[in-house]
């Protein structure tokens, strides 16, 4: 970080001091191959951190969340508050998530895989849901 932040600084005198001391054509040239510089140093810097994540733009490296079949829903977290299924519905204001989590207690916190029509698994809680056709939380 310091030294991208020299490198720039360096660069940035550089060429201010060539735009007083040069012809205009000069100062021009020079300015449009260190923009192109470090145009690819930028694509360079990003596609080597794509490779070295697997491919992951964002986020944390994958923590094995998958949801397969239709309907299914997994989460790496807590589920709460959620109505799934054809007419089903939370009408209260959804619980407060409990203070002990999966985590808390000490169960591993491998992948979470929901596999099937309408599956559901969740890494922590899954509480104050209304699951189902016409199911209703209050």
């Amino acid at each position: 970080m310091v030294l991208t932040a020299v490198v720039c600084g360096v660069a940035a005198v550089g060429l201010i001091v060539l735009a007083c001391l040069a012809s205009l054509d000069a100062t021009n040239l020079v300015t449009a191959v260190v923009i192109a510089v470090a145009a690819l140093a930028g694509l360079a810097l990003t596609v080597f951190g794509l490779l070295r994540d697997g491919g992951e733009a964002t986020g944390p490296r994958s923590s094995g969340v998958e949801a397969h079949g239709r309907g299914a829903v997994a989460a790496g977290g807590s589920i709460s508050g959620n109505a799934i299924g054809k007419g089903a519905k939370v009408t209260g204001r959804p619980g407060q998530e409990s203070p002990t989590t999966v985590r808390d207690k000490g169960v591993p916190t491998g992948g979470v895989r929901a596999h099937g029509r309408g599956a559901l698994a969740a890494q922590e809680n899954i509480d104050g849901n209304a699951l189902g056709a016409d199911s209703v939380v209050e």
